[in-house]
Parts: structure tokens; C-alpha cells; sequence
């Protein structure tokens, strides 16, 4: 879900007592830099607006605006009816409910190694653009080793236990979910590619 940077500033004056503009909005980065995956092509676009530098989860969207309940991310649009992403959920609603959903967080990466990894990985036919990103204070986030993802049915309940504990395995592959906001300190760069 792409926000205007409104539905962002909006999201932070809830969270922080923000009440200026997007310059107010970049005041309130965290300093460690994340990278974000997007498919290639898909443009930070709002209904025909400029560009926007700020992105928004579609879970704190739902939060700024109960109104966008139904609104999907491309991943859970994908993966709704997927046994195991439910079992996660449930596992994550019932013992870890201050978690990021996998269903409607942002997803990041916390290290460069790990998005050469994911570009071989898990996008190995797919053109993904890397955006570096900083989280907007006030975020959730959880670091979560997707290897537990990679198992037999009969242990995804176990593995979701884990995985939304913070366990990493001997191998991990972390991925951050983001309750929140990014912002895209090199708007200018990307936008023109």
C-alpha cells in the first residue's frame, strides 16, 4: 500500500505528537539504513500524484484509517489462502499479537549481504529494484529468520513459534516486518531509473 505522504504524517502525529510536514516526518528516522525490495516497475504513485518519499504498511494504514481494513499488500493479495502463512498468523494472533503480520507489514532487509541473498534466492526470475530506506520512529518491527518458513506441514506450528519468538536457526536468512513507515532518503536517485 502506497500512502500519500499525509496517510504517513498522519500515522506519526498519532504515534508522536508530530504536527508539521514531511520535513518533521525526516526529523523522526531511525540512523540504521534498510533496504527494500520492490518489484520492478511498481512506482510509489498515489492515484496519479507526485511520487511520495514515505510508504506506509498497510497494517498502519488500517490504524490511521479503519476504514482501509480490507486493503491488501501484493504478498498477502498472493499468499491469503496459504495454509502455512495461516497457521503463522494464528500462531502470531494467539501468542505474539504485538507482532508485525506477515500479511500486511512492509518488508526490509537490516544488511546489503542479505539482499544479494534474496535477489538469488527468492527473486531469482523476478527484476526487483533495491530502494535503501530508514524506518519512521514510532515503527514496529520484528526480526524474523524466514528458514523457518522452509518445512514439512507438520511442523509449521512449531516453526511459527520460533520464527515470531526471534529464534534464528544454525543458517538464518532475517527479514524485518515493519509495522510503520519507511522513507526513501534517495528519492531522486530511484524515481528516474
Amino acid at each position: 500500500m502506497a500512502c500519500v505522504t499525509k496517510g504517513c504524517i498522519e500515522w506519526l502525529r498519532g504515534r508522536s505528537g508530530l504536527t508539521s510536514g514531511e520535513s518533521a516526518a525526516r526529523d523522526r528516522l531511525e540512523e540504521t539504513p534498510y533496504w527494500h525490495l520492490a518489484r520492478f516497475g511498481w512506482s510509489f504513485q498515489n492515484r496519479g500524484r507526485a511520487p511520495q518519499r514515505m510508504l506506509l504498511s498497510v497494517s498502519a494504514g488500517i490504524e490511521t484509517d479503519p476504514e482501509l481494513n480490507d486493503s491488501l499488500t501484493p504478498y498477502s493479495l498472493s499468499r491469503r489462502c496459504d495454509p502455512k502463512e495461516s497457521v503463522f498468523e494464528q500462531v502470531r494472533r494467539a501468542r505474539f499479537p504485538h507482532r508485525p503480520s506477515r500479511l500486511r507489514a512492509l518488508y526490509v532487509l537490516d544488511d546489503y549481504s542479505l539482499v544479494v541473498r534474496a535477489l538469488a534466492e527468492w527473486f531469482p526470475s523476478e527484476r526487483r529494484v533495491v530502494h535503501e530506506c530508514r524506518l519512521l520512529a514510532g515503527s514496529v518491527v520484528h526480526r524474523a529468520d524466514a528458514v523457518w518458513l522452509d518445512a514439512p506441514r507438520r511442523e509449521w506450528a512449531s516453526n511459527a513459534e520460533k520464527y515470531w519468538g526471534g529464534v534464528e536457526t544454525e543458517q538464518p536468512f532475517p527479514e524485518v516486518l515493519v509495522h510503520g513507515g519507511i522513507y526513501f532518503p534517495r528519492w531522486e536517485f530511484f524515481k528516474q531509473r
